[in-house]
């Protein structure tokens, strides 16, 4: 329901469908943005970004682990006759939101399914509004939400293949305010994209994320269509797991912003307040039931903080750009566009094929106080 006592922003997402050969792919995305200064500013800037060492490092890195999203890169920059090395995809990645997410095995709610719930927190300021279908060759065709265009913050792919991410700890970057990485690696979206357009299960999911080098450190829910699930934790290099099924006494797993798993709690000695009350709010509400159904799961991402998953802090980068519940079962997605308290769900599978965009709104709150109190 809409509050009439808050201020609201009116913003557009959109649904792209991308297909063909993947350098095409990334020329195409280019060209849709060509006659926009303003935005190709924003994905380009007039000098390199990086240097002609990284640029080495990181072409071999794409060509070991995902040689087409490389291609797709060079596609995109082409279009907009630039280098390479003056992407601010590839400087930002080569190495932020805060998020919650949980997921809840066939045995634990009233569908049988297993589902992936995730809250996505940022800004619409720096969002690219844009949920995508992307089938290229040689590829698993795959669902999610993306930014700077290439990487991706959640999805599902045709091999019933669903993750979803949050921080752990302070998000690792470039920018002020940000902790500085401690390896040499990958930013989480571009992890993630590999993972859907690669990986056909949750075992495979592991595996690739204990290989390849990631700077971020993230939580990563992956979920199939098995009926397994997994939070895999990632922390200056070190990478643990846990791994759950129908053969488990555990029957869901969540993350917030902060580390949980006893093998990587050391490195995470202080928490967000908020993080833990987000943390501490799920595990409440899915312990609270033996039994819970999508429309549970809803709520949980829709009600409020603190009594809920949803926030208003896009001025602060924590509001809540969009929600989604992932069906690896079914292979479909229900998603809100925007604040998940005030607009609409709907629901998309692989053969929904319409490009179209979607109103939705923004109500802007300020945090309140304590919400960023490291304990």
């Amino acid at each position: 329901m809409i509050s009439m006592a808050l201020n609201y922003v009116k913003k557009k997402f959109r649904y792209s469908v991308l297909k063909g050969d993947a350098y095409d792919v990334g020329r195409t995305q280019g060209e849709s943005i060509i006659k926009n200064p303003q935005v190709v500013r924003f994905f380009a800037a007039k000098r390199r970004l990086i240097n002609s060492q990284n640029m080495i490092e990181i072409n071999s890195l794409y060509e070991e682990f995902s040689p087409s999203l490389l291609e797709e890169i060079n596609g995109f920059a082409d279009a907009l006759g630039v280098p390479t090395e003056n992407l601010r995809y590839h400087n930002y990645t080569w190495l932020t939101p805060r998020c919650s997410q949980f997921v809840v095995l066939p045995s634990k709610n009233e569908e049988g399914k297993i589902y992936a719930a995730r809250n996505y927190d940022f800004s619409y300021r720096l969002d690219d509004m844009r949920f995508c279908k992307t089938s290229i060759k040689n590829n698993y065709s795959n669902m999610g939400f993306s930014t700077l265009f290439f990487g991706r913050i959640d999805g599902i792919n045709e091999k019933g293949l669903a993750i979803t991410m949050s921080s752990a700890g302070l998000p690792v970057g470039k920018f002020p305010s940000m902790k500085n990485p401690k390896i040499v690696g990958l930013q989480f979206w571009a992890v993630m994209r590999i993972i859907l357009d690669k990986c056909k299960d949750v075992d495979e999911a592991i595996k690739l994320v204990e290989k390849i080098p990631m700077a971020y450190n993230a939580n990563f829910i992956v979920s199939d269509k098995s009926g397994s699930a997994a939070l895999i934790e990632t922390y200056d290099g070190e990478v643990a797991h846990k791994k759950i099924s129908s053969s488990t006494t555990d029957n869901f797993l969540c993350a917030t912003n902060h580390v949980v798993l006893p093998e990587l709690v050391h490195n995470d000695s202080k928490k967000m307040q908020n993080s833990k009350v987000r943390f501490e709010l799920i595990q409440s509400k899915i312990n609270g039931k033996d039994i819970i159904s999508k429309n549970d799961i809803k709520k949980i991402l829709s009600d409020t903080y603190p009594n809920g998953l949803c926030c208003h802090y896009y001025t602060q980068f924590f509001g809540t750009m969009n929600s989604a519940i992932y069906n690896p079962i079914d292979r479909k997605v229900d998603i809100c566009f925007g604040a998940s308290d005030c607009n609409p769900w709907y629901s998309l599978s692989f053969e929904d094929s319409k490009i179209d965009e979607y109103e939705v709104l923004f109500p802007k709150e300020k945090a309140p106080i304590g919400f960023w109190d490291l304990e």
